[in-house]
């Protein structure tokens, strides 16, 4: 598991920036994801951003396992573009982000086995508390009184364990708990690109979320995505029928053709 993150701390100034923090987190785990090992610290280098920082942390953590003698890696992505780096499946733009890809590919050639795995967010969140933990050590106290009573109405994401502000944060419908806009965002997309209806990512927490409550976070794809895997679940594994017409593959029920097919 692991997680770079990148925070900008704003100067005196209007809207100045002061200073870039930067920092990862690392968790290696046994394949029943007992805790081997940890690792948090600073990123260094200019121009940091996020996927930047994402894949140094991932670096990081196989040169670890690489020294722990480990040869066969799940590598655990909670971000869609960076999953599709890892597996070969997008080609970066940015010369930087390919000059890491390229620092990653060396330390893989390093490994037996390598495989990617898309994931919800909340299942790397101890890789995002560490990455969390170093970016708050790099952080500037906040001696304005003013700044200090504004950090204090922020809220706490239990997934990025970033404060945030209250408008800023989505509440689960039927379970009221709370998280921010972009990490309800990316686990309402990885659950419906693995064939699922979302829910809470409240640990333990069963409760599915609600469509129509999820309109801001949702682009047209991932909205017709939903209401798919809604018309999936109403039906039995066993009857569904999927058009065979090349341009169409509706998904239709054996009961409900049946049915029909009677009444002709």
């Amino acid at each position: 598991y692991f997680k770079g993150l990148v925070s900008e701390e704003t100067g005196t100034g209007k809207g100045k920036v002061s200073d870039v923090a930067a920092g990862f987190g690392v968790a290696i785990c046994d394949q029943r994801d007992n805790l081997l090992f940890e690792s948090k610290g600073q990123l260094v280098g200019r121009g940091a951003n996020r996927q930047g920082a994402e894949i140094q942390a991932l670096t990081i953590g196989l040169t670890e396992a690489w020294k722990l003698g480990i040869k066969h890696v799940s590598i655990f992505c909670d971000s869609f573009p960076i999953f599709q780096f890892v597996r070969r499946s997008w080609t970066p733009k940015q010369k930087k982000i390919a000059m890491l890809m390229d620092d990653l590919k060396r330390i893989r050639q390093q490994f037996s086995f390598t495989q990617a795995v898309l994931v919800a967010g909340n299942e790397v969140k101890y890789a995002y508390k560490l990455a969390r933990e170093s970016i708050v050590s790099q952080a500037t106290p906040q001696d304005n009184p003013r700044q200090a009573k504004v950090a204090a109405r922020k809220e706490e994401c239990l997934i990025c364990f970033n404060d945030i502000d209250p408008e800023r944060m989505f509440s689960i419908g039927k379970c009221s708990h709370r998280f921010c806009f972009q990490c309800v965002k990316q686990h309402v997309e990885v659950k419906l690109l693995h064939g699922m209806i979302p829910n809470c990512p409240h640990d333990k927490c069963k409760s599915e979320m609600v469509i129509d409550a999820c309109g801001k976070l949702l682009t047209p794809k991932l909205g017709e995505m939903w209401k798919q895997r809604i018309k999936e679940n109403a039906i039995p594994v066993t009857e569904r029928v999927y058009c065979p017409y090349l341009k169409c593959s509706a998904l239709m029920s054996k009961t409900k053709i049946s049915e029909s097919a009677k009444s002709l």
